[in-house]
């Protein structure tokens, strides 16, 4: 989840509200996003591949990341295969690795 219900003392500036006035039952609760959701909801990319760049960045894998997400993010194949030579082409992209999943 990127958001988080977080009590009164839990994040720091966060103040307690008073039960007048507010949607939370009056329990003094209020939900705060959590760091990384902020982050996440700055890019223009999907949660998931967000969350995947921020944690490359973290685990210093920023470009395979970054390679990842746009493989992943692509809306077509990433090989174009020319007209009447599908075997060929399907022979050199399991070149690359029979068994990738992504390929």
């Amino acid at each position: 989840n990127l958001g988080a219900i977080c009590g009164p003392g839990d994040v720091e500036g966060a103040a307690p509200e008073s039960g007048a006035g507010s949607d939370d039952g009056g329990c003094g609760l209020r939900e705060r996003m959590m760091p990384l959701g902020e982050a996440i909801s700055k890019m223009t990319v999907s949660p998931v591949l967000g969350r995947m760049l921020v944690l490359g960045t973290l685990f210093d894998a920023t470009s395979e990341a970054c390679l990842l997400a746009a493989v992943i993010a692509a809306p077509r194949r990433i090989f174009v295969c020319p007209p009447g030579k599908k075997r060929e082409s399907l022979a050199c992209v399991r070149a690359f690795s029979p068994t990738s999943d992504v390929l």
